[in-house]
């Protein structure tokens, strides 16, 4: 169709990337996640897991409303997800 993109790219994390920044202390976690099909969106590209941006963002939200006027000073982030 002319004016449209011929491909939609969706923006991804590797597992490690998405681990890192959900506070899981190994991406073995997403990555058994994904091959249960418990993460919308996540495909495997190649040999590796690819995790949404928007999935991971948010899990990032949820997680500071959870935390929304608590001190979490000193706490090391740790997402719950929802399976």
């Amino acid at each position: 169709v002319e004016g449209q993109p011929m491909f939609e790219f969706v923006t991804t994390y590797s597992t490690k990337e998405a681990a890192k920044l959900l506070g899981f202390r190994s991406p073995s976690t997403l990555r058994d996640l994904a091959a249960n099909h418990r993460i919308p969106g996540a495909f495997k590209h190649r040999q590796s897991w690819r995790i949404p941006c928007d999935y991971v963002e948010k899990c990032l939200k949820e997680e500071a409303s959870r935390t929304e006027g608590k001190n979490a000073v000193g706490r090391k982030r740790g997402v719950t997800i929802k399976t």
